[in-house]
């Protein structure tokens, strides 16, 4: 081919790139910031809270109170770097979604010489790669989630390039460096330990074949080992394990199920959407059922037309020659291939739950896909636009599928352009769970204490938005390696960890099922007051409602062994002292009446709270909380009662509120003089609004 025709590849592609980097960066940087935290996954803030606690708690922590390991390494580690350039949380998460769309754009540059050595002359292969890759904004924004598939992607690709070039077999630099980059792909996402084995696999044929030496294989292997022991050691020593708690967590529920799904051909054949819809078209999913079978024909075209040329081209790609390149090409698209089909199976199998929902996991999937994709795009292209084409017929019929598959590509492409900046209003309603959270935010901010211990099973929005509140996860994805394992040995771990840890207030989307008479009914017969709720939706055919329930009225109760220790005993000093280290600040600065400790009632077995009966949303459980006048006699019996808040006093009309955190009371009732006797004042309680008691300490008659 011409040097003018090389340039002017380069430059369609150069061009693309170009204007698909623009874009990336002015839709993260003008798009507001409620909508880009909206419209991206809840686990994705798994990775951004811990990058950016790290700077603070020298650990990797969601909470702040245990460390977390719900995520993939690499990715991480890179998103902690740019949190020590970050000024802020809205900085870090408009940089790192950035970065994201950034990778899979370079990723497209790695790969363009693959296309090229498939797809002849060169111009075509730019133009397929372009259309099919580079303008595809919608696949970019896919990849702009804050997940670890932009760096995969980005890495695969260019394990592929190097797999090509076939230096590994070659030279020792090229074998530690192909060790060194299959250790940093399985650091960004541990599937990628199947496409290290494959290759492997594939060096130790050519050692056989006498075609590597073993000291090219050692050193492959000892570049392979290097991250990932030292990653394994720090994980280790100091997150409590290996794997990521999440995938532990995930796999496990599989392996308790017993055995695999039971799937039909039709159920497998429904997942081939990510080869031949998702990389090439965005559908919506409240498209009608017909287009969203007619989204898969421009795919299927793309991929058939490019396999079939790889097919055609297997001969003179095999590697008969140890050193060829196409050889290198076939052999690395096979390898990939593999690996593929392999994610493909495991995901179906062992996450079938996540398999439409978690568009990270297929990123072999859509790379393979792509690679077709632009080779098949090219072909058409070069049958439309080839000068010698001397049958008119072949012409059209290229001209109309080439139409046919480019325009939901570009369509897709200008619906996204057609405007940069997005806001609040334009998040799609599929976003409920994040939108209830965007409406939530200022009740929360007002009626909430600030430094209050929020749980949610679905925390990671939550938790990134809500920076003056600590927000604990729940479902085990960003939680320790601890709270991971005693959630497997016991699936209620879960409701049991808010009492644990003291979480103050429940805030997530409940299944309705689990709601009566504005309460919460949890597995462990516990009912949570509602305090704030949303509308209901449907999400995953079950019907979830979105709540703030107070749980502090029923996990602040005494433990066995606890009663009768003094106010000043170490242990309870220190049993109280993590829940106390950033205490609310009051609505009232009212005058502050004693310290932390339990309350003392003196009638466990009175009418009112003891037996069990509702009172304004709060319900106490027999014999573990006390009735409400004890808060008003003080006595010798202790029990927790109420709201989490401090013990605050003030005086109107002869009556005395009190708000309160479980802090001991020892006001004595008053005296009252009638005759020459002194006689006890009547002390009587009653709750006006859930954890305010009020109590009447006038003198009888």
């Amino acid at each position: 081919m011409s040097a003018s025709g090389k340039c002017t590849a380069r430059s369609v592609v150069l061009a693309t790139f170009t204007i698909g980097v623009m874009y990336c960066i002015a839709y993260h940087v003008v798009s507001s910031y409620e909508y880009l935290a909206a419209t991206i996954q809840d686990d994705s803030f798994y990775y951004f809270l811990p990058a950016w606690n790290f700077r603070r708690h020298g650990f990797f922590t969601f909470d702040g109170i245990s460390p977390t390991y719900g995520f993939h390494p690499l990715w991480e580690l890179f998103l902690t770097g740019l949190a020590t350039l970050a000024m802020s949380r809205e900085q870090l998460l408009r940089i790192g979604l950035a970065c994201g769309g950034l990778f899979y754009l370079v990723a497209g540059i790695v790969v363009y010489p693959t296309v090229r050595r498939l797809s002849r002359p060169a111009w075509t292969a730019a133009t397929g790669i372009a259309f099919v890759w580079l303008v595809n904004l919608p696949l970019m924004l896919r990849f702009s989630q804050g997940k670890e598939n932009a760096l995969h992607m980005l890495l695969l690709a260019a394990g592929l390039r190097l797999l090509e070039s076939d230096l590994p077999r070659r030279k020792p630099a090229g074998a530690v460096t192909m060790g060194f980059l299959l250790g940093c792909l399985s650091l960004a996402r541990i599937n990628a330990l199947l496409f290290a084995a494959l290759v492997f696999s594939w060096y130790l044929i050519q050692i056989l074949r006498r075609r590597m030496s073993w000291g090219l294989f050692s050193l492959l292997i000892a570049g392979f080992v290097v991250p990932t022991v030292a990653w394994g050691i720090y994980a280790g020593l100091h997150l409590g394990g290996i794997m990521p708690g999440s995938g532990a967590l995930k796999v496990s529920r599989w392996f308790l199920n017993g055995s695999a799904p039971e799937m039909s051909l039709l159920e497998w054949l429904r997942g081939i959407h990510v080869f031949l819809r998702d990389p090439f078209v965005s559908i919506n999913p409240q498209w009608p059922r017909i287009l969203r079978h007619v989204a898969y024909l421009p795919g299927l075209i793309l991929v058939s037309v490019g396999a079939l040329v790889l097919l055609l081209r297997w001969p003179r790609s095999a590697p008969s020659n140890p050193h060829g390149r196409r050889g290198g090409t076939a052999i690395a698209l096979l390898l990939l291939a593999g690996y593929a089909a392999g994610n493909f199976a495991a995901t179906k199998i062992v996450l079938a739950d996540y398999f439409e929902y978690g568009t990270w996991y297929h990123v072999p999937e859509y790379l393979f896909s792509l690679v077709l994709g632009g080779v098949g795009m090219g072909q058409l292209v070069r049958l439309v636009f080839s000068m010698n084409q001397a049958i008119p017929v072949r012409r059209l019929a290229g001209a109309g599928l080439l139409g046919f598959v480019l325009l939901p590509l570009l369509g897709g492409a200008a619906w996204q352009a057609r405007r940069i900046r997005y806001g609040v209003p334009d998040i799609p309603r599929r976003f409920e769970y994040q939108l209830d959270i965007l409406r939530a935010l200022p009740w929360i901010r007002g009626h909430l204490p600030p430094g209050s211990i929020l749980g949610s099973f679905n925390s990671g929005m939550l938790g990134y938005l809500l920076e003056d509140y600590r927000v604990v996860n729940l479902d085990g994805l960003a939680n320790s390696c601890h709270f991971v394992r005693r959630m497997i040995e016991d699936p209620l771990y879960a409701w049991r960890y808010i009492k644990k840890v003291r979480v103050r207030y429940l805030v997530d989307a409940v299944p309705l099922k689990l709601i009566e008479d504005s309460v919460i009914r949890t597995p462990l017969a516990d009912r949570y007051p509602i305090v704030y709720r949303a509308d209901s939706y449907i999400h995953w055919s079950r019907r979830y409602l979105f709540v703030v329930a107070e749980t502090v009225g029923y996990w602040a109760t005494p433990e066995a062994g606890n009663t009768g220790r003094g106010k000043n005993h170490p242990a309870r000093r220190r049993k109280y002292q993590a829940v106390n280290e950033y205490p609310s600040p009051p609505q009232r600065p009212i005058r502050r009446l004693k310290d932390i400790g339990y309350l003392n009632c003196p009638h466990a077995g009175s009418r009112g709270a003891a037996a069990g009966h509702k009172t304004n949303g709060l319900q106490a459980r027999t014999t573990r909380v006390a009735v409400m006048n004890s808060l008003c006699t003080g006595r010798s019996a202790e029990a927790w009662i109420g709201r989490s808040e401090d013990y605050y006093a003030g005086h109107s009309n002869g009556r005395r509120q009190v708000r309160y955190r479980g802090i001991r009371s020892n006001k004595q009732p008053r005296r009252c003089q009638q005759g020459s006797q002194l006689k006890q004042s009547q002390a009587t309680a009653k709750i006006e609004e859930p954890g305010v008691v009020t109590c009447d300490l006038s003198c009888p008659p």
